[in-house]
């Protein structure tokens, strides 16, 4: 019949659940009202819910919403243009990607967001029409008697979403700093470690998928590991002179007094953690002119020739000396091939950059610092430290 519909009505009597196909004009109550109470009996009541179809093409029921867009009554092409729309809104709505002190605002569109609003509107059209009639008539006298509300499905495109967090990543990513000490009159001042921070990824990815889960997009935390660096400001403090050892040179010298200070001032304070291997090489440098070595007397074989960097054994020797009597486990040291003023035979280390180096290793069980001063024409080296407790008597 023109201007009318048919409806499929499921019905509860007597304890029974029944279905009937009636048609009815757009303004009947079958259309625009899921479900009404009917008297059968005095002892009978049926309650029908009322299913629309139009030309063959289903209606949503009344009462469901999709992302807030009420879709009740609508066919499923007209549910799809409305609920475009507010898809397209949803997208640019802001993520706050938080990591401590940092904060980023990204759009799920950003993130590599997609509405899947053809699942949204199908799951619409499912409100009612369950398999199972039970749910089913629950789920439509629920609709109608307020709302039935279904959230639009995000997927994420991975490679977009990748990209965006790992961008976020990089830009909060650090490496931990250990503490160390420096030198101001005199005096150590120790500054203070810095914590690393190692973000996750993949996790971060899972968090941002799984987010409105939990409630929304509004804020999602980038997952980061904190990194501790090898010495924490706690192991430098209450150090205390674990060994020292002192020679002296001529000032009248005039260069290699200078690389012998020079030398002193790139060593002193240098921390060296436990299990770690000091190497004067590494600590100084390359020793050249451009950072200020001179030219003065040095070892060839057997001969004394002028080098750049002449003196710097005198540093060696004296750290070395200062380091056996700490405990360090020598890793590398070499002897001079002629005697040398400043100790006993047997007791010299020399070095040269790319051949000969002095290094040892920190066998304690906390960090050490090595300090070299100069005072006229006195070097001091000292391993300051943490002296294990005395043994129990």
């Amino acid at each position: 019949m023109p201007g009318r519909e048919r409806v499929a009505v499921t019905y509860v009597a007597d304890g029974k659940v029944g279905m009937l196909s009636v048609r009815s004009s757009p303004s009947r109550l079958f259309v625009w009202t899921p479900c009404v109470l009917l008297a059968l009996s005095s002892s009978s009541v049926a309650l029908l819910f009322a299913t629309p179809r139009v030309s063959g093409y289903a209606r949503i029921m009344p009462g469901v919403t999709v992302a807030g867009v009420d879709v009740g009554g609508s066919t499923a092409a007209e549910a799809l243009d409305a609920v475009y729309a507010r898809a397209a809104q949803e997208l640019d709505r802001e993520v706050t990607v938080t990591q401590g002190d940092h904060s980023f605002e990204v759009t799920l569109r950003d993130l590599g967001g997609r509405a899947d609003v053809r699942a949204a509107i199908r799951e619409a059209l499912a409100v009612g029409r369950r398999t199972n009639v039970g749910p089913s008539i629950k789920e439509a006298a629920a609709a109608a008697l307020s709302t039935h509300s279904i959230d639009l499905p995000i997927n994420f495109d991975p490679v977009v979403l990748r990209a965006t967090v790992s961008s976020i990543a990089d830009a909060v990513r650090a490496e931990p700093v250990s503490a160390r000490i420096e030198i101001a009159g005199g005096e150590l001042k120790i500054v203070p470690h810095k914590t690393g921070l190692y973000p996750d990824v993949n996790a971060t990815m899972d968090e941002i998928r799984t987010s409105e889960r939990a409630g929304g997009w509004g804020q999602v935390e980038l997952v980061a590991r904190e990194v501790e660096p090898e010495v924490v400001t706690h192991d430098l403090e209450d150090l205390t002179l674990v060994s020292t050892f002192s020679t002296t040179f001529s000032t009248g010298q005039v260069n290699r007094a200078s690389n012998i200070r020079l030398a002193a001032s790139l060593i002193d304070g240098t921390v060296v953690a436990p299990g770690g291997v000091f190497s004067l090489n590494q600590t100084t440098g390359p020793r050249t002119t451009e950072i200020g070595f001179l030219v003065a007397p040095v070892y060839s074989g057997h001969d004394v020739i002028m080098g750049v960097g002449g003196g710097v054994c005198q540093i060696a020797t004296t750290i070395y000396n200062a380091a056996v009597g700490a405990d360090m486990k020598i890793v590398e040291r070499h002897q001079h091939s002629l005697p040398v003023h400043y100790v006993p035979w047997g007791r010299d280390a020399t070095v040269s950059y790319g051949a000969a180096d002095l290094r040892f290793q920190n066998v304690g069980e906390g960090p050490v610092v090595v300090r070299v001063t100069v005072e006229g024409g006195t070097l001091t080296a000292a391993v300051l430290g943490h002296k294990p407790p005395a043994p129990a008597a």
